[in-house]
């Protein structure tokens, strides 16, 4: 074994009877006796996430969709239940809506560290709960049955007739680094600079809501690179929690009434001499530690609606 050379991917050496043979490298850290790469370093495929790129929105859905196959792959069991169960965690965290497109198989297969047919066996068992619908030139797509709606914790509008919840579909007007004092400031004493995350809800396509969301400056840049329209209708409760790993781990709220000022004015739609509503939703992380301030700009006119809290 005196002679021998690294030749690419393989190690050359001779036996002890003179006989060129070709083996594996020895396994380090990274990867298994086989010199196959762990898990952990198994490269992935998600797209958009490189330099002067902005991610769109299915890069977000299937990012989430990875890191649960991950956290839930350490505990083992068939993989098609594991990305089957990875799925669901996201449709529950309102990473689609009703009739929205899903990830494409292939798109889920070059991604995760499982096959095209395991990733296809996890949508047939999604199919056959009736979370999702497959069609064979229309793709998958999440199924009407689900009520993504009635998870969000802050805004949750009911019909009152029926008792139904109405959409809450949000459009993210901009995302900017302040550092202006209010309410958010008195709740986050120690920060110096916010991100301010400013979007418009459309409820039901029967009124206007108008929200400010503000987190430490330091997220700015992780924000911004991921792209206004990609966090369009996204749960940033979650988008927080699977990108910032911070999660909201409990929300605190109050609800007063006040003047509406020029901005609600324009954007709601409402009269300069009636009230609107002011929803405040402080959110906490771990140890309990306050991470987020939002605020909701809400008519009072609910259009035959009402508001769980």
């Amino acid at each position: 074994m005196a002679r021998g050379d690294d030749r690419g991917d393989r190690c050359s050496c001779w036996d002890m009877a003179g006989r060129h043979v070709s083996v594996p490298p020895a396994p380090d850290d990274r990867t298994d006796m086989r010199g196959v790469p762990r898990f952990a370093e198994r490269p992935r495929s998600v797209r958009g996430f490189g330099k002067g790129r902005n991610v769109s929105q299915v890069d977000i859905q299937v990012g989430a969709i990875l890191r649960r196959y991950e956290h839930l792959a350490e505990s083992g069991g068939a993989k098609a239940n594991i990305v089957a169960d990875a799925i669901l965690h996201c449709v529950e965290n309102g990473y689609w809506r009703p009739d929205e497109k899903m990830p494409a198989e292939q798109v889920l297969a070059e991604a995760l560290p499982v096959s095209l047919g395991t990733i296809q066996a996890a949508y047939r068992r999604l199919a056959a709960d009736g979370i999702v619908a497959r069609r064979r030139k229309g793709g998958t797509r999440l199924t009407s049955r689900v009520d993504v709606d009635s998870m969000n914790w802050h805004l949750r509008f009911q019909d009152i007739d029926t008792g139904a919840s109405l959409s809450c579909r949000s459009t993210v007007l901009g995302i900017s680094k302040i550092d202006d004092v209010g309410a958010w400031s008195r709740l986050l004493p120690d920060v110096k600079e916010f991100t301010c995350i400013v979007r418009r809800w459309s409820i039901g396509d029967r009124f206007t809501v108008w929200s400010k969301l503000y987190i430490s400056g330091e997220y700015h840049d992780q924000l911004t690179g991921l792209g206004m329209k990609s966090l369009d209708d996204m749960n940033l409760r979650a988008v927080f929690r699977d990108a910032l790993r911070m999660p909201t781990l409990r929300a605190a709220h109050s609800i007063s009434f006040r003047a509406p000022t020029t901005e609600e004015v324009e954007i709601l739609g409402v009269e300069t001499d009636g009230p609107v509503m002011l929803l405040e939703a402080n959110g906490y992380t771990y140890r309990d530690q306050p991470f987020s301030y939002q605020a909701f700009s809400i008519p009072t006119d609910l259009r035959n609606a009402r508001l769980l809290v």
